[in-house]
Protein backbone atom coordinates (compact mmCIF):
# COMPACT_ATOMS: atom_id res chain seq x y z
CA UNK A 1 0.00 0.00 0.00
CA UNK A 2 1.66 3.48 -0.46
CA UNK A 3 -1.10 5.33 1.73
CA UNK A 4 -0.84 8.36 -0.64
CA UNK A 5 -3.73 10.16 -2.04
CA UNK A 6 -3.37 12.54 -5.14
CA UNK A 7 -4.69 15.66 -5.66
CA UNK A 8 -5.21 17.29 -9.27
CA UNK A 9 -3.87 20.97 -9.31
CA UNK A 10 -6.04 23.56 -11.30
CA UNK A 11 -3.84 26.13 -13.61
CA UNK A 12 -5.10 29.25 -11.16
CA UNK A 13 -3.92 27.72 -8.37
CA UNK A 14 -0.35 27.76 -9.03
CA UNK A 15 1.61 30.86 -8.80
CA UNK A 16 4.73 31.55 -10.97
CA UNK A 17 6.96 29.95 -8.90
CA UNK A 18 5.49 26.61 -9.91
CA UNK A 19 4.87 26.45 -6.20
CA UNK A 20 0.68 25.76 -5.53
CA UNK A 21 -1.61 28.40 -3.66
CA UNK A 22 -3.36 27.31 -0.84
CA UNK A 23 -6.33 27.62 -2.86
CA UNK A 24 -5.70 23.97 -4.32
CA UNK A 25 -6.46 22.23 -0.92
CA UNK A 26 -8.99 24.79 0.37
CA UNK A 27 -12.09 22.97 0.61
CA UNK A 28 -14.14 26.38 0.50
CA UNK A 29 -12.65 27.51 -2.65
CA UNK A 30 -12.28 23.93 -4.77
CA UNK A 31 -14.79 21.73 -3.47
CA UNK A 32 -15.31 18.10 -4.07
CA UNK A 33 -17.87 16.34 -5.07
CA UNK A 34 -20.53 17.55 -2.93
CA UNK A 35 -19.17 21.78 -3.44
CA UNK A 36 -17.50 23.52 -0.46
CA UNK A 37 -20.43 23.24 2.01
CA UNK A 38 -19.13 19.49 2.37
CA UNK A 39 -15.81 20.80 3.17
CA UNK A 40 -14.29 17.98 1.28
CA UNK A 41 -11.63 17.71 -1.78
CA UNK A 42 -11.66 15.15 -4.06
CA UNK A 43 -8.17 12.86 -4.75
CA UNK A 44 -7.37 9.66 -5.92
CA UNK A 45 -6.52 6.20 -4.03
CA UNK A 46 -3.08 5.93 -4.76
CA UNK A 47 -3.42 2.21 -3.78
CA UNK A 48 -5.36 1.79 -6.85
CA UNK A 49 -4.08 4.60 -9.02
CA UNK A 50 -1.14 5.31 -10.19
CA UNK A 51 -0.45 9.63 -10.19
CA UNK A 52 -0.10 9.81 -13.97
CA UNK A 53 -3.13 7.48 -14.11
CA UNK A 54 -4.86 9.87 -11.93
CA UNK A 55 -4.13 12.40 -14.08
CA UNK A 56 -5.31 10.82 -17.06
CA UNK A 57 -8.53 10.29 -15.58
CA UNK A 58 -9.03 13.32 -14.81
CA UNK A 59 -8.11 15.57 -17.78
CA UNK A 60 -8.75 12.58 -20.12
CA UNK A 61 -11.85 10.68 -19.17
CA UNK A 62 -13.40 12.83 -16.90
CA UNK A 63 -12.31 16.21 -19.04
CA UNK A 64 -11.48 18.39 -15.90
CA UNK A 65 -8.37 21.00 -16.22
CA UNK A 66 -5.04 20.01 -14.75
CA UNK A 67 -1.72 21.01 -14.64
CA UNK A 68 -0.40 18.19 -12.09
CA UNK A 69 -0.47 16.22 -9.66
CA UNK A 70 0.22 16.25 -6.04
CA UNK A 71 0.72 13.68 -3.14
CA UNK A 72 -0.39 13.81 0.69
CA UNK A 73 -0.06 10.75 2.79
CA UNK A 74 -2.99 9.31 4.88
CA UNK A 75 -1.19 9.62 7.76
CA UNK A 76 -0.58 13.59 7.10
CA UNK A 77 -3.87 14.05 6.44
CA UNK A 78 -5.30 12.29 9.65
CA UNK A 79 -2.48 14.23 11.48
CA UNK A 80 -4.26 17.28 10.41
CA UNK A 81 -7.85 16.01 11.50
CA UNK A 82 -8.57 15.71 8.03
CA UNK A 83 -10.55 12.54 7.37
CA UNK A 84 -9.85 10.31 4.45
CA UNK A 85 -12.59 8.77 3.34
CA UNK A 86 -12.10 5.74 0.36
CA UNK A 87 -15.72 6.03 -0.86
CA UNK A 88 -15.32 5.80 -4.38
CA UNK A 89 -18.08 7.86 -5.84
CA UNK A 90 -18.31 7.94 -9.63
CA UNK A 91 -15.19 5.60 -9.40
CA UNK A 92 -13.84 2.90 -7.58
CA UNK A 93 -10.84 5.10 -7.08
CA UNK A 94 -12.50 8.53 -5.74
CA UNK A 95 -11.32 9.66 -2.48
CA UNK A 96 -13.07 12.46 -0.46
CA UNK A 97 -10.57 14.59 1.95
CA UNK A 98 -12.97 15.86 4.91
CA UNK A 99 -11.98 18.83 6.52
CA UNK A 100 -13.38 19.76 10.00
CA UNK A 101 -15.79 22.42 10.65
CA UNK A 102 -13.55 25.46 11.15
CA UNK A 103 -13.52 29.11 10.49
CA UNK A 104 -12.65 30.37 7.34
CA UNK A 105 -8.97 31.43 8.72
CA UNK A 106 -8.54 28.25 10.00
CA UNK A 107 -9.66 25.92 6.85
CA UNK A 108 -7.21 28.20 5.13
CA UNK A 109 -4.38 27.22 7.68
CA UNK A 110 -4.71 23.44 7.37
CA UNK A 111 -4.97 23.94 3.03
CA UNK A 112 -1.68 25.71 3.36
CA UNK A 113 -0.30 23.22 5.54
CA UNK A 114 -1.16 20.67 3.35
CA UNK A 115 0.23 22.46 0.13
CA UNK A 116 3.15 22.46 2.38
CA UNK A 117 3.00 18.97 2.90
CA UNK A 118 2.13 18.15 -0.82
CA UNK A 119 5.43 20.50 -2.29
CA UNK A 120 7.67 19.43 -0.21
CA UNK A 121 7.25 15.71 -1.78
CA UNK A 122 7.11 17.48 -5.49
CA UNK A 123 5.38 16.99 -8.38
CA UNK A 124 4.16 13.78 -8.99
CA UNK A 125 2.46 14.03 -12.56
CA UNK A 126 1.95 16.74 -14.90
CA UNK A 127 3.34 19.11 -17.30
CA UNK A 128 4.72 21.22 -14.42
CA UNK A 129 6.84 17.99 -13.31
CA UNK A 130 9.32 18.73 -16.27
CA UNK A 131 8.69 22.67 -15.65
CA UNK A 132 9.63 22.52 -11.93
CA UNK A 133 12.99 20.58 -12.53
Amino acid sequence: MSGLVYRQVHRNHVKKSLRPTSSAFNPLVTGGEGGARTRALSAYNGDLVSAEGAYRLFTQELHRPSVSVLALSEEECTELGIVVDYDGIGFPAHVSLRFPMLSRGATRHLANQLAELAMARGWQFGPLVDMAG
